[in-house]
This record gives C-alpha cells, structure tokens and sequence, in this order.
C-alpha cells in the first residue's frame, strides 16, 4: 500500500474518477456522471483528492465547506474507491486526507450522507468519529434512504 499515493485531483482526472463512480455504485442516484466530476474538480471551492498507484487512479473524494460563517463547516461529498482495490484502506486514508485539508480551511464540524444500507460505509465513518444526525429519506432515489452524520472537530484534529 506504501506505492499508493493521495495527491490533489486534477481536471484530467475526470475520466479515471467517472469510470470508478460507474463501476463502484449500483444506484444512479449515487453516481456522479463524468460532467459532474468534472465541474467539481474545476470549482475553487472543493478540496479534491485522489488515490493513485503507477499512474493509475484507484480512488477518490472531494468536499467543500462555508468557512465564513460563526461556525465553519465541511462537508465530504463524495468518497469512491475502484472495485478492484478495495480492501486496501483506500477509503479511509482518502477521508481522513479531505478532512485534514477541510479543517486546514478552519472547518469546525463536518458532515456527509451514506446509504443508511451500506453499513461497511457507516462503520467506517464512525470509526473515523461521525455520528448519524438526521435520516434522509429516499436522498438517493425512490426508497434509497441516506442518513446524515456529523464529526466535530477539536482544536487536537479529533
């Protein structure tokens, strides 16, 4: 795992992310299409990030946040590791990269929404110390329920 390296996602990127956004979701709901990805990676506003091995893309994910506010926050929007490498904590080493670089930017609690189904996501986000907030029924499409969780984040990272 020591030759996979997260560097920040480039416009060029797009393809790569696209592909694994197609093969790594079942639902259309969840999936962001090449267009999108696109528009994220071109918008100063998101933090990117992208997990890669010989040239090859594996993994990636991009948040944002509203920082000029009486209480700043991130949000982790989007998290997708290829198929073919899970099992190689992809996932949690690209969450806890966005949000060290979302708290850099002076977030002070962050949130995102996982299929309130997919529980190796769920796990891995409480490990990493969110907390369900709010259920999200049918975020992801017509019975595809989400829920909301929320990290706070202390002046120690945690």
């Amino acid at each position: 795992m020591s030759d996979v390296q997260l560097r920040p996602a480039l416009p060029k990127d797009a393809p790569a992310i696209s592909a694994i956004e197609e093969a790594g979701f079942e639902n259309p709901g969840e999936i962001f299409n090449l267009r999108y990805v696109s528009l994220l990676l071109r918008n100063p506003r998101v933090t990117a990030i992208v997990a890669e091995r010989e040239g090859t893309v594996l993994g990636w994910a991009a948040g944002f946040g509203s920082i000029n506010r009486s209480r700043p926050w991130g949000r982790v929007h989007a998290v997708a590791v290829d198929p073919q490498a899970r099992g190689m904590k992809l996932g949690r080493r690209l969450t806890e990269a966005l949000i060290a670089r979302l708290r850099e930017r002076g977030a002070t609690r962050i949130f995102l929404e996982v299929r309130s189904d997919n529980a190796p996501a769920v796990r891995l986000y409480e490990k990493l110390g969110f907390t369900p907030c709010k259920e999200l029924p049918h975020f992801y499409g017509d019975k595809v329920h989400a829920q909301r969780m929320v990290r706070e984040i202390s002046d120690n990272g945690m």
